[in-house]
């Protein structure tokens, strides 16, 4: 009983305080596939809950994870990108009276093609190429 209750109190502050950037992080290290919302308004909410239903049903074996972000404007709409590794794969703008689940599954498409396409290039060009006092764009 005494453990179910320390597993209460751990979960009511999981929840109240949300994970940091370095949190979600090694999460996304140490479990394949997740995929963190961290959008802020209510349509980017609905998104990321789209995005993450879609992918779980056309993508189950995806072990990639996965971070939606959003920066949102009240001129042009909300927008939200999809990063993989620290890297911005594919970005959208979603409008609050849009659909969003056309636009999710799109969204997801062309993050699983960039995600194919950056591993082939990484197996191309290999990994030992890269210098270890060069940065990324410099070798």
């Amino acid at each position: 009983m005494r453990i179910f209750f320390i597993f209460k109190r751990f979960l009511f502050l999981a929840l109240l305080f949300p994970l940091s950037a370095y949190a979600s992080d090694k999460l996304l290290d140490e479990i394949p596939g997740i995929v963190v919302d961290q959008t802020i308004t209510v349509s980017g909410h609905r998104f990321a809950e789209a995005f993450s239903m879609h992918r779980s049903f056309y993508f189950p074996q995806a072990q990639a994870g996965l971070v939606i972000k959003e920066r949102p404007s009240a001129r042009r709409g909300n927008l939200i990108w999809v990063e993989w590794q620290h890297k911005r794969l594919v970005q959208t703008l979603v409008f609050p009276s849009s659909k969003t689940e056309a636009s999710a599954l799109q969204l997801l498409k062309q993050a699983q093609q960039a995600i194919k396409k950056h591993k082939i290039q990484q197996l191309l060009l290999g990994r030992d190429i890269q210098q270890q006092d060069l940065a990324q764009d410099e070798w």
